[in-house]
C-alpha cells in the first residue's frame, strides 16, 4: 500500500461483503478480528467469489485492462476509488459524488 506506513495486514481493519439485495453490497465487521477502531491505516474484506469475479469481469485477463497494462500474476497495483473519499466512517451510506 503505498506510503501507507502498513507492513502486514493485520494492521488493517478486517471486515466482509454480503449483499443487502439483489443490486446493492455493504461491509461488515469480521467478528473472527478486533473490532476496527476507526483509526487503522487501511482495511480489506473478504468479497465472495462471484461478486469480486463479476465486478472485475471488464478486467479480465483475455479482453480488458490486464492485457491491456501488460500486468503479469504478482504484479503491484493500487486500486484508488474516487469519488467516494467522503466515505469515512461505516456509519455512512455512500455513493459516489463526483469532484469539483
Amino acid at each position: 500500500m503505498p506510503n501507507s506506513g502498513v507492513t502486514s495486514g493485520d494492521q488493517c481493519g478486517q471486515f466482509y461483503a454480503a449483499p443487502i439485495n439483489s443490486t446493492t453490497w455493504t461491509l461488515y465487521n469480521d467478528d473472527r478480528y478486533p473490532l476496527p477502531t476507526w483509526f487503522e491505516k487501511c482495511g480489506r474484506a473478504s468479497i465472495p467469489n462471484d461478486q469480486n469475479t463479476g465486478a472485475l469481469a471488464p478486467f479480465g485477463r483475455t479482453g480488458g485492462f490486464v492485457p491491456y497494462n501488460r500486468m503479469l500474476d504478482k504484479d503491484p497495483f493500487w486500486l484508488a476509488t474516487p469519488g467516494f473519499d467522503h466515505c469515512t466512517t461505516a456509519d455512512t451510506t455512500c455513493t459516489y459524488q463526483q469532484g469539483s
